[in-house]
């Protein structure tokens, strides 16, 4: 392997490869059981999962809800299991039944599970909040005016997730081209995704994170969420925003900020506070904001607007550039978690399978504590395999951790 490729890469080579490996070395039947691990994890989710319980209907269903849930968190945690079909053969089992506490299923049972509506996916939300509160920050070498922010740096976009053609309801491009759009919503600072909303891959961003909006949060978003009534409802809601806007934005200048020298160290042009947009068709016209134009990394001048007035303009460039952090969210999520693989057709089956996915790289990072290097993730996909035993991950977490004191130490 080249000693260029990130980090991702290797993860999905690790995951991936060993899952082909260990296909070709047997029958394509049922996985054997000492190879499926993961089961440390599910310690931390029966609180959790026993509220599913609480909340299933009355009725002769095989597959409860909660047999639905801990079924897809297994697949996950599993990356020798590559489908639908595996995962069935799995239930089949007698040690799997036993150590999850669920019943074997049928194809036909499975797939119904998903799109009927006592399958609530908005409960799992509830979960995703619940395990990332108990999370502190894992971004690495991170300045420490971010960590003294007063409200929650949140990166917003979206992902498409291609579907099957036959899927009707996934409008995009045309009949032969569909899929879902997941609009994922990442802390930074914590380094995952807290809440998403599944629509068609047509699916308008601003609509979707307009229904999402929370107060005491600092969005961080491109230019595709540069909508001046948007901007004004998430100030409506109590929350902040650093946006990229177009160029040729309309805006009057109320006042021009000095810039220091640590401002155009880090890139910023200008500072300006403005009126946005026009007196008769900005919903920002009567509420001050700045423009801060910076230098992005290809040489081209980046415009970003806030409603924040009293941080850094250096501090408002380097908000925006932790933007990234949700692409490589996605790049995990769909090459390492294999969630761009969909075992669901219908719109609330797939967003319990990302909301799922979500739960699991919290519970990774709750175990990691930190944003995994190259070795964490080969590691982890070892564990997840296992070939490698939670003594080899923690002794590695332990020595990232004691090589993070030392540079502390030695700064």
């Amino acid at each position: 392997m080249r000693s260029s490729s990130s980090p991702e890469d290797n993860a999905i080579l690790t995951c991936r490869g060993l899952a082909v490996a260990n296909r070709k070395k047997r029958a394509p039947n049922h996985p054997p059981e000492d190879q499926l691990e993961g089961f440390k994890f599910f310690k931390q989710l029966v609180p959790l999962l026993e509220r599913l319980k609480e909340r299933a209907e009355e009725g002769n269903r095989v597959l409860e809800f909660h047999d639905y849930v801990v079924f897809l968190l297994f697949y996950y945690l599993n990356p020798l299991i590559t489908s639908m079909r595996g995962l069935q053969q799995v239930s089949e089992l007698p040690g799997i039944q036993k150590k999850l506490g669920v019943p074997k299923f049928s194809l036909g049972s499975f797939s119904e599970s998903s799109s009927t509506k006592l399958f609530d996916a908005k409960i799992l939300l509830d979960f995703i909040k619940e395990l990332s509160s108990k999370m502190g920050a894992v971004t690495q070498k991170l300045d420490k005016r971010l960590l003294e922010m007063k409200q929650i740096l949140t990166a917003v976009d979206g992902t498409l997730l291609p579907t099957l053609s036959r899927v009707a309801w996934a409008l995009w491009m045309d009949d032969k081209h569909r899929a879902a759009k997941a609009h994922v919503h990442y802390e930074i600072l914590k380094g995952v995704a807290v809440d998403a909303e599944i629509t068609h891959g047509s699916g308008s961003e601003t609509s979707a994170l307009k229904s999402m909006l929370e107060a005491g949060r600092c969005y961080v978003l491109d230019r595709g969420y540069a909508a001046y009534d948007l901007l004004g409802d998430i100030i409506a809601v109590g929350s902040s925003f650093v946006v990229r806007v177009k160029s040729n934005a309309i805006y009057e200048v109320i006042e021009e900020r000095e810039l220091r020298k640590k401002d155009r160290d880090a890139g910023v042009l200008r500072d300006a506070l403005v009126r946005l947009g026009s007196k008769r068709t900005s919903a920002l016209w009567d509420t001050p904001v700045r423009l801060v134009t910076v230098m992005g990394d290809d040489g081209k001048e980046m415009i970003l607007c806030t409603n924040i007035l009293d941080i850094d303009a250096d501090l408002v460039s380097l908000i925006y550039r932790h933007r990234w952090h949700v692409e490589l969210f996605f790049r995990w999520f769909k090459q390492v978690l294999g969630v761009r693989h969909l075992i669901s057709e219908s719109q609330n089956g797939i967003a319990i399978q990302v909301y799922c996915a979500m739960i699991v790289s919290i519970l990774i990072a709750l175990w990691t504590g930190r944003k995994p290097t190259k070795r964490t993730f080969e590691l982890v996909g070892l564990f997840l395999q296992g070939w490698a035993t939670v003594e080899d991950v923690e002794r590695h977490i332990d020595k990232l951790a004691k090589k993070e004191e030392s540079k502390k130490i030695n700064a």
